[in-house]
């Protein structure tokens, strides 16, 4: 993939771009980067055109304490915006789905599909909420490396977690190099989001939910 890097307010939005067709935009989920998805452009960038976007805050790109979920999804229009594509399929994973919800709120004549993996258009609960301040003061007084050390490993079966050391070593790895700050952020910005259940009611494009 080449990369490429645009500014938008003053932050650099990094992204990836892979192959020709039609655009396919895949958002990456919390504590995560645009090279999740490295597995997955060989074989669709033969068909169509992969942009992988790092979400403000994490891999390459810049971020502030302010950055919402929708500003977000505003970044994400700015990359297409960029090479004047006027429409795309987006896949978000997890924090990404809700980016790409917001997107479908602002962007929606945009949308021609959007795939929601391992995500859902909910706002937080009172207890999840609660959950994410708690995370958010861990992560101020001890640091983001060993919040991702411990969060990380949970997210999958036991038995996954056994079979697939090497890959949770390069995530964490990966994860252990965000900056507090940032990680932070978008734990705000998921902790203050708004119910998007109607927004993906009324989607006028197709939608897909990979859920495990």
């Amino acid at each position: 993939m080449k990369t490429y890097q645009i500014s938008r307010g003053g932050s650099r939005i990094a992204y990836d771009s892979k192959g020709k067709g039609f655009p396919l935009v895949f958002l990456h989920g919390f504590c995560e980067d645009r090279t999740m998805w490295e597995g997955f452009a060989s074989d669709l960038s033969k068909e169509y055109r992969l942009i992988c976007i790092d979400l403000p805050g994490f891999g390459a790109s810049g971020g502030s304490m302010e950055d919402t979920i929708e500003e977000m999804a505003d970044d994400v229009q700015a990359v297409l915006e960029a090479h004047s594509l006027k429409e795309c399929i987006l896949i978000g994973h997890s924090m990404g789905g809700y980016v790409g919800l917001a997107f479908a709120e602002k962007y929606g004549k945009m949308l021609k599909g959007l795939g929601l993996f391992h995500s859902h258009p909910f706002e937080d609960e009172a207890d999840k909420k609660k959950t994410r301040a708690k995370s958010a003061e861990f992560i101020k007084e001890r640091g983001a490396a060993l919040f991702v050390r411990h969060i990380i490993p949970n997210l999958f079966a036991e038995q996954f977690r056994k079979a697939n050391k090497p890959l949770l070593k390069k995530l964490i790895s990966n994860a252990e190099k965000m900056a507090s700050d940032a990680v932070v952020s978008a734990t705000y910005a998921m902790m203050n989001r708004k119910d998007r259940a109607h927004i993906l009611a009324s989607l006028d494009c197709p939608a897909l939910f990979i859920i495990g």
